[in-house]
């Protein structure tokens, strides 16, 4: 809460004494920017980027990338990228895009569209939010569910226990989660999950040339979890199933999770022989000399204002 109300001042700050024009324009000559939401909702993305897109001209990705193949300078270009396929933020997103011809790529992960088999970091909230009060223990993990406060405690706990764990780790333990807390495999009816975007809506969205759908993976795993094999079998299956949806070519990755011990040493080679580019969310801009297999993005959030929003991408290098 201190850092976000320090932000909030610096950024008000920064705007009343109209030195942020001068931060930008020193930062923005090292290379355009692609910014990364996850949830966030309606009023607060189009605040966002009113304020964005009077200090840069949002691009499409696959434009952003072409420039950068050719050498050409993205100073001053902006790339819009949403992760995961939630229906809310792509139907909020999508819906600003061609409002506002503001293009927008969205990275699905198939199996969560395929399936709406939720993620396991989204899932944990919502059980621990309707789990029985006292002490519980998952193997060996210790944790307290009794008000708010604890809760949120614990889901930090467990998901920080999970991390860069293999998918049948993860699958395994919260299996004897869901044993521990309600006595039997599966959620309870009162459970409430984000769902995915349709197949149908986005075949129907990608027909405006604002919308672009990419790839994210099958079922959204570590990488530095997987075999070479099957992280190519991923990324394959990915773009196999993205282009069936949208019968588009899909060009373009995103790497689940994102950050480096995440992505792992492997995966980024294979990317490069399989797409134009892959996103990180390593933080920066895309400089002349980036390797397109690991372009950094700059994460937004919902408790951003919009002046806050534009101090983290002007201070960005």
């Amino acid at each position: 809460m201190l850092r976000r109300l320090i932000a909030k001042y610096l950024s008000w700050l920064l705007s009343s004494l109209r030195l942020d024009p001068i931060i930008d324009s020193v930062n923005r000559s090292v290379g355009g920017c692609i910014i990364a939401y996850h949830h966030v909702s309606a009023t607060t993305l189009e605040e966002q980027l009113e304020l964005l897109s009077r200090r840069y001209a949002i691009v499409s990705l696959s434009e952003f990338v072409s420039r950068h193949a050719q050498d050409k300078s993205t100073a001053g270009l902006m790339v819009i990228t949403f992760d995961d396929g939630f229906a809310k933020e792509v139907e909020d997103g999508a819906a600003l895009a061609i409002r506002r011809g503001w293009p927008m790529t969205f990275y699905l992960p198939t199996q969560f569209v395929k399936l709406s088999q939720p993620y396991w970091f989204e899932e944990i909230g919502p059980l621990l939010k309707v789990a029985p009060e006292g002490q519980h223990r998952v193997d060996g993990l210790s944790f307290y569910l009794n008000d708010s406060k604890s809760r949120a405690r614990a889901r930090d706990q467990i998901v920080r226990h999970l991390f860069y764990q293999s998918t049948l780790e993860i699958q395994t333990f919260m299996k004897r989660l869901q044993e521990t807390l309600f006595g039997s495999i599966g959620r309870p009816p009162n459970v409430q999950i984000p769902g995915p975007i349709s197949r149908e809506r986005v075949r129907e969205l990608c027909r405006n040339e604002e919308v672009s759908f990419e790839a994210h993976s099958v079922c959204h795993p570590f990488f530095s979890t997987l075999s070479p094999e099957e992280i190519r079998e991923e990324m394959q299956a990915s773009r196999r199933e993205v282009e069936e949806m949208t019968e588009r070519p899909v060009r373009h990755f995103c790497y689940p999770y994102g950050d480096s011990k995440a992505i792992g040493p492997k995966a980024p080679e294979i990317a490069r022989s399989l797409f134009q580019s892959a996103t990180t969310i390593a933080p920066g801009r895309c400089r002349p000399s980036i390797d397109r297999a690991m372009l950094p993005r700059i994460a937004l959030f919902e408790h951003y204002t919009a002046a806050m929003a534009a101090l983290k991408v002007e201070t960005t290098r």
